[in-house]
């Protein structure tokens, strides 16, 4: 069960209220504060809200989308605060052309958290069945066995511009099967109805061949998302919130989001402003350098890690 303390969402404001005053601190000290980190950090703070209120007055319910929140408010909200401005297309962009954007963000987020709130879907949800988890374990691992082969050849599609082609949108939508089929494993293992042999093939080869290929495109966004799926379907299996991993996990990701810049100024296409790939070897080769450059802005570069501390 869920801690009943409102202790958690005390830490968790606290924590919220020091890194939206870090983050503001960045440009701030650069000389480079402009309107638009304001409009930003009004985003940030409602993108803190739904987790604020939820460890106040936490349920057995899982916090998808409080989750959720949290992911966009790290993964889209953080660019602006950055002192460093490269790549290919980011050149091009000052402020002044984020201020839109930035501005359709934040009454888009509002509308998405005030509309959760007052709830008029659950008469909705209500009629929705759940998706039931009581599986037979061996027929279990084959079927996700198929889903994540199925979803990995959909997303080498897709990472090599076959979802260009006709079938672009079927090849998009199998490509999302590898991480069902991952967490599907990790279900029955945190059960305890999974061969240890599996759970090695899991760990050490379908999740680093899975990011590694979602990655090639020299984005830190996979990252995230297969993250927060994982860390979402441990709070649903045991019925509690992992924060050690949660913070390790997002402080790993900032070498990702940081090196990401540096690979594509090296990959992209300046034309297009994508990675072009033939196959699994160039997929591989591009994953290797994004990795690479994530190792190294960490080890040669105190300023990342300033930025994650």
């Amino acid at each position: 069960m869920y801690a009943k303390s409102p202790l958690p969402g005390l830490i968790f404001f606290c924590v919220s209220a020091a890194t939206i005053l870090l983050l503001n601190s960045i440009p701030a000290a650069a000389g480079k504060y402009d309107t638009v980190h304001i409009v930003y950090t009004m985003t940030l703070i409602v993108c803190f809200t739904p987790m604020t209120l939820y460890l106040f007055k936490p349920t057995d319910r899982l916090p998808f989308f409080q989750l959720i929140c949290l992911v966009y408010a790290i993964h889209y909200t953080l660019y602006p605060f950055y002192t460093i401005q490269h790549t290919v297309i980011f050149d091009y962009l000052t402020y002044k052309d984020l201020m839109k954007p930035a501005i359709v963000t934040f009454f888009g987020v509002l509308a998405l958290v005030v509309g959760y709130y007052t709830r008029p879907i659950n008469l909705v949800l209500q009629y929705i069945p759940h998706m039931q988890l009581d599986w037979e374990p061996k027929s279990a691992r084959k079927i996700s066995l198929i889903f994540f082969f199925v979803g990995f050849f959909g997303l080498l599609g897709m990472k090599t511009g076959l979802d260009t082609s006709s079938a672009g949108q079927l090849i998009n939508f199998l490509a999302n099967f590898s991480i069902v089929g991952i967490l599907a494993f990790y279900i029955l293992q945190m059960r305890k109805q999974m061969p240890r042999p599996f759970s090695i093939m899991i760990w050490c080869f379908f999740v680093p061949a899975y990011l590694g290929l979602s990655i090639s495109g020299g984005n830190s966004g996979p990252i995230a998302s297969f993250g927060l799926a994982v860390i979402m379907t441990y709070i649903d299996e045991k019925k509690k919130i992992p924060w050690i991993v949660i913070l390790l996990a997002i402080m790993a990701l900032f070498p990702f989001m940081y090196a990401k810049f540096e690979f594509r100024d090296q990959v992209w296409d300046a034309h297009s402003a994508k990675v072009e790939q033939e196959g699994l070897g160039d997929a591989a080769e591009n994953s290797a350098k994004f990795g690479k450059i994530a190792a190294q802005a960490v080890t040669a570069d105190p300023e990342v890690l300033k930025f994650a501390l």
